[in-house]
Formats: structure tokens, C-alpha cells, sequence
């Protein structure tokens, strides 16, 4: 029998290793007590914009900026821009410093890829990043440059809060990077919000739904296309992302298909719910695109909030068929990332769902594709 890629490569390919980023630097040799006792607790409070109300624990040798000296404005009844910033003893003509930034987000993206995407923007250095499993937060270790080309060692930590990504930052020299690296792990782990607050998208979503038998969540800012059909026990839709020029980055494509009726609860008959046939259209659609899928880059888990008995999502490279006999297949750029998940339920429920996206690679536009991948895993993550 012939197997059917992507469905079946779940046992027939190893996963393509991957490059790893060191450990985040822990603490060396200063015990909390030490720490604690030559810190000062900080405690700003933001009326207009309560949320962002936080503590964080400095040294006590720090000198913390005036509110009217910081660059920040309200828009829409919140606070963007650097909230706080205490800079420490100067060595040489450089110093430490700590800074807290209300940064404003325009599409649905995670906190971490937010992060990742600035990064290779700006030409940092990263050495180490951690994220939760919400994707609402992460703490990261890297090297840039200053605006005279001297170099900054960070200790970084990002939230998403409210509609917002909000970034603390421990900067210290090279000068200082074996006198203070503990106080700076100290100090970014003391910081904390005060207040309850809740994380929202940073753009309106649609939530769809057909009858009772469907329901997902999307940005407004993907069209649309829904295909409800003339078959009883099956929907489609797809999805288009366009950038600021109106191009399509990324397309997806959804089928829930039941052996049971999706359209009359009444309806005791049991339908075929050929899952093979329609995984092999988004096998065939690859090929009529001109690509060629390689090993599995990567197994990500997409939970969802209902029982099931199989969810699997499974990651490839695309890259260019090529014409040429002579030329290695692995030697062609990874042009497009292809992400498939399938989705069964057990036999009471009796859904199936398939989805697929392509979208740009993470190597070539780390930002389209953070976007791409937010929206794939909330369209999952909110199915009911």
C-alpha cells in the first residue's frame, strides 16, 4: 500500500535536527539574602494605565529617571513607550541600566517570536531564550551593540499584556559582566506585575461559526472564504494573510468533515469521512504549486479543549522542484514552510478536522511567518 505523505510520516521520517540556543546563564556565586540586602524595591504606579503597575528589585546605587524625562504617550487609553528606567554608577563613560517598555502590537503574534523577530531586525546576538507553554511570556540572554558600537550584555524579559507586549531589559557592560551577571539574574527575576489583567489580541478577530457544529476564532485581518457545500457532514474554509502592500504571504485551508451530520442533529446516518483522500489534496496542491516537501522540520503540540484520540501537526520545508537530475534536492533553499494538523475525535463526537497552511519560511522572514504560525495555532487552539 502507498503511504500517503504527511499522514503517514509520523512513523516513516526521523525530525530534522535543529540548532540549539545556550541555557540562560544562572546564578554564580551571590546567595538572594546578599542580593536583597544591597537592592531597593521599586514600585511605580501607572493611574491611567493601572495595568502596568509593577515591582522590581535594584541596586541600591541605581538613580531612577524622572517620569518627564521619559519618552512615552496614551493612545486609547494605555501607555506606550519606555515606562522606567534607572541607570547605575558609570564606569568609564558607560553604565548599567534598567528599562521598561510598553511596546504596541498591531497583529496577533507570540511574545517570544515578537522577540525573535526584533532580533534578527536589529542584528542582535542571541544566546539563550526560554518561553511558557501559553506563549504569553519568555526570558531571553543576548549581545548587541550601543548607539557608539559598545557592547551590551541583556537580560531581557517579555510579556504580553492586556493588547500589548511589555519588555524589561537589564543591560550591563562587558566592564561589569563578572562583578554584576548575578545581580542582573537577581534583579530580572524580582520583577512582577502588581495587578490582574487580561491578554487580548492585538487586532480584532472573527469568530465563526456554522450551526453548533463549528466554531473558530481568526484576526479581521485574513480574508475569509467559507465553502459550506452540498455534503452533510462536511465544511471548508481557508484563509489569506496579505502584508501592507496587499501581497498574500500565507494561505490556510480547514475541513471538518463527521461521520456524522453537521447540519441536522436529527440525522441518524453514518457518513464516510475519507481523511486519506483529503490529505492527499493538500499533497497534490503542494505539487501543483511547483514544490517539494522535505523531512519533518519540527512536531509542534497545538492543544485544544475537547477529547481526542489523535492530534498530530507536523511541520516541512518546501523548496523548488528542481529540473535537473544532477542537482541535490538539499542543496536548494527552503522557499515556503508547510504546516499540517489532523484532528480525530472519539466515535460519539465523530469529527475530523484537517488543516493546512503555507507560509513563508522562518529563515528567510522570521516576522510573516510568527504571524502565519499565531494565527494557525489560535484557529486550532479556539475550536469548539
Amino acid at each position: 500500500m502507498i503511504r500517503l505523505l504527511f499522514f503517514f510520516m509520523i512513523i516513516s521520517f526521523p525530525s530534522m535536527s535543529q540548532d540549539k540556543l545556550e541555557k540562560l546563564p544562572d546564578v554564580h556565586s551571590l546567595d538572594i539574602n546578599t542580593f536583597v540586602s544591597n537592592a531597593q524595591k521599586i514600585e511605580p504606579k501607572y493611574e491611567r494605565d493601572s495595568s502596568l503597575n509593577f515591582t522590581i528589585e535594584i541596586p541600591n546605587n541605581f538613580t531612577i529617571v524622572a517620569d518627564d524625562k521619559l519618552k512615552n504617550e496614551i493612545k486609547n487609553d494605555s501607555l506606550y513607550g519606555e515606562i522606567f528606567n534607572a541607570y547605575g554608577p558609570a564606569i568609564e563613560d558607560i553604565r548599567p541600566y534598567v528599562s521598561v517598555k510598553s511596546i504596541e502590537l498591531n497583529r496577533l503574534i507570540s511574545a517570544k517570536n515578537w522577540f525573535v523577530s526584533m532580533v534578527l531586525k536589529m542584528g542582535y546576538t542571541l544566546r539563550g531564550i526560554e518561553d511558557d507553554v501559553s506563549r504569553n511570556s519568555f526570558e531571553a540572554f543576548y549581545i548587541r551593540l550601543d548607539n557608539q558600537g559598545r557592547t551590551e550584555i541583556v537580560r531581557g524579559r517579555g510579556f504580553r499584556n492586556e493588547n500589548r507586549l511589555v519588555m524589561v531589559e537589564y543591560v550591563i557592560p562587558t566592564l561589569l559582566w563578572q562583578s554584576d551577571r548575578d545581580v542582573q539574574i537577581f534583579s530580572m527575576k524580582s520583577f512582577e506585575f502588581t495587578n490582574k489583567y487580561q491578554i487580548v489580541p492585538p487586532e480584532k478577530m472573527t469568530k465563526y461559526s456554522y450551526l453548533d457544529s463549528l466554531y473558530t476564532e481568526f484576526p479581521r485581518s485574513w480574508k475569509f472564504e467559507t465553502n459550506i457545500g452540498e455534503a452533510i457532514n462536511r465544511i471548508d474554509f481557508d484563509l489569506k494573510a496579505t502584508d501592507i502592500n496587499k501581497f498574500i504571504f500565507a494561505t490556510a485551508d480547514a475541513t471538518v468533515v463527521s461521520s456524522k451530520s453537521l447540519k441536522d442533529h436529527l440525522d441518524k446516518r453514518v457518513y464516510p469521512v475519507g481523511l486519506p483522500s483529503i490529505i492527499k489534496v493538500r499533497q497534490n496542491h503542494i505539487f501543483e504549486k511547483g514544490y517539494e516537501a522535505g523531512d519533518v522540520l519540527e512536531r509542534p503540540e497545538i492543544k485544544v479543549d475537547f477529547d481526542t484520540i489523535m492530534n498530530v501537526t507536523e511541520v516541512y520545508p518546501l523548496r523548488k522542484k528542481k529540473n535537473d537530475d544532477y542537482v541535490a534536492y538539499n542543496d536548494s533553499p527552503v522557499v515556503r514552510e508547510f504546516w499540517m494538523t489532523v484532528i480525530r475525535t472519539p466515535k460519539e463526537n465523530g469529527k475530523n478536522y484537517v488543516f493546512s497552511m503555507m507560509m513563508p519560511p522562518r529563515g528567510t522572514d522570521m516576522e510573516k511567518w510568527a504571524l502565519s504560525v499565531a494565527t494557525y495555532k489560535h484557529m486550532i487552539e479556539s475550536l469548539r
